[in-house]
């Protein structure tokens, strides 16, 4: 009984180590699969979260790789690779080389130099060098890539089509376009053959080159391929889909960023009107679209378009949220700068208001952020010469201050001292002086905690020159010769072996 209790416990270790060893090589693929998902969620959404994981996940990988297969099989090295990649986005240069180079080493011990994996990991060595500059480098490993690749029974693949482009990328910032351009045409061709003439890569693929055409002032063979890339984004998704809008925009926008308005605007324009098909008028989805088309008169100086588009994003949102919901704000400051920059301050004031009284429902009276915008607001009117409009906001300001518990005298003398100006040009002579001897006060109470400073002996002898103005020459000559004896000691105190 006991031989077969113990025959029946042999055979169920045997089977749990054999079923062990099964798990171990799934988890291998499962991993790798697991890695792939993570890889193509962080290409696509660029979420940093989602890079750490996939770091975690393909030292995970390598880490079964290294305990499960040997020295010489592929997988060990498909598995430095990814690893290699991930360190290869400015994390870890060293140790993306470091992988890089295992992974060929593996690679060539498995007699799989000649394959499109091998390929692979010169691609992403050539590119961790032309990322540090080390275009030579880079360019060497490209080749060997090429030459790899090229002597595959199937040579056109994406691989192909990507290491053109990298190629061509060191080649130009080396040698110029000219040297570059057969390798951009040959990156499109391949993918054109890969993939088919009507697909998004390619187009994307030519948008790339019509800009390279574009920046080299190439400018009809440039809208050739823009007009090309267009055409396949209306096969594939129709006249009428958001995608062929966004592609109108795009091209619109590398126009505007070579202030190339003429051209740059039927694009828009048909941009915004397959917009509008999209959405209905007053769908708040509308109004990222009007603010591009704002924006781009804006910059042309076409100011009454821009201000047109900009009222009518406002409008919508309005209609939509309320007047006095946060979501206006963007779009407020918007037409408070475009009036302000014109010069019309009717109304620049008046959108200026509404920001400002969504903002300080928002925010509330009394926080840092509350000053900071309150007194932004009482500068517009300053710069404005709107001295009466800007007391009154100095004056809110200086009152909210008085009963915040926190003192910052700097912050109370430089609203005194900014009132006390105010006055001045007002001819508020006394109301002037009150506030100026509270700016003295603050400044008294900052030098008890600080040092005196050249600003303090500025300071005073500012004061000085208002206390003259006004007939009080006593205090005027008190105060500069208060702030003669401050600069004397300051300079003292500069001086070598002080």
């Amino acid at each position: 009984m006991r031989r077969a209790i113990a025959s029946v416990f042999m055979m169920m270790l045997a089977l749990f180590v054999c079923m062990g060893v099964f798990a171990q090589e799934r988890s291998w693929e499962e991993l790798i699969a697991r890695y792939k998902a993570i890889r193509e969620q962080t290409q696509k959404q660029h979420d940093y979260s989602k890079t750490v994981e996939a770091i975690d996940i393909a030292k995970e990988v390598l880490q079964v790789a290294e305990k499960q297969f040997g020295s010489d099989d592929p997988r060990l090295a498909e598995s430095l690779y990814y690893l290699a990649e991930e360190y290869n986005i400015g994390i870890d240069y060293a140790q993306a080389e470091s992988l890089y180079k295992r992974a060929l080493a593996v690679y060539a011990k498995a007699n799989k130099k000649q394959t499109l994996e091998y390929a692979r990991v010169l691609i992403g060595l050539g590119t961790l060098y032309s990322l540090q500059s080390k275009y030579d480098q880079g360019s060497t490993q490209y080749q060997q890539a090429l030459e790899t690749i090229e002597k595959l029974p199937e040579p056109d693949t994406i691989e192909l089509a990507q290491l053109l482009v990298f190629m061509a990328l060191n080649l130009e910032f080396e040698k110029g376009f000219a040297a570059a351009e057969p390798y951009y045409k040959r990156s499109v061709a391949v993918r054109e053959k890969v993939l088919g003439k009507v697909n998004p890569e390619v187009a994307e693929a030519l948008s790339v080159l019509a800009s390279e055409y574009r920046v080299n002032k190439q400018f009809t063979e440039s809208d050739r391929l823009y007009r090309k890339a267009l055409s396949i984004y209306r096969k594939l998704y129709g006249k009428n889909d958001s995608k062929v809008a966004e592609y109108l925009e795009r091209v619109a926008s590398y126009h505007y960023n070579q202030k190339e308005y003429r051209h740059a605007e039927p694009y828009y324009k048909e941009a915004l009107k397959l917009w509008e098909r999209i959405y209905s008028p007053d769908n708040t989805d509308l109004c990222p679209h009007l603010v591009i088309q704002g924006r781009f008169y804006n910059a042309w100086g076409q100011y009454d378009k821009a201000e047109a588009f900009y009222q009518r994003e406002l409008a919508i949102k309005e209609k939509a949220f309320g007047a006095d919901d946060p979501r206006l704000i963007e779009s407020l400051e918007r037409l408070y700068r475009l009036y302000d920059s014109q010069k019309d301050f009717p109304q620049a004031e008046r959108y200026y208001d509404w920001l400002f009284t969504i903002r300080e429902k928002q925010i509330g009276t009394g926080t840092v952020e509350w000053y900071e915008r309150l007194r932004d607001y009482a500068e517009f009117f300053v710069k404005w010469g709107k001295w009466s409009a800007a007391e009154k906001h100095y004056r809110r300001l200086l009152a909210a201050y008085e009963s915040f518990p926190d003192k910052n005298y700097a912050f109370e003398e430089w609203a005194a001292e900014r009132l006390a100006d105010l006055c001045v040009v007002q001819h508020k002579m006394d109301e002037a002086e009150g506030f100026y001897r509270l700016a003295l006060a603050a400044w008294e109470k900052i030098i008890i905690q600080e040092k005196e400073s050249e600003e303090f002996v500025e300071f005073l002898e500012g004061m000085a020159v208002f206390y003259k103005g006004v007939g009080k020459e006593q205090e005027a000559e008190q105060l500069k010769n208060r702030a003669e004896a401050i600069r004397i000691r300051l300079q003292k105190e500069k001086a070598p072996g002080s």
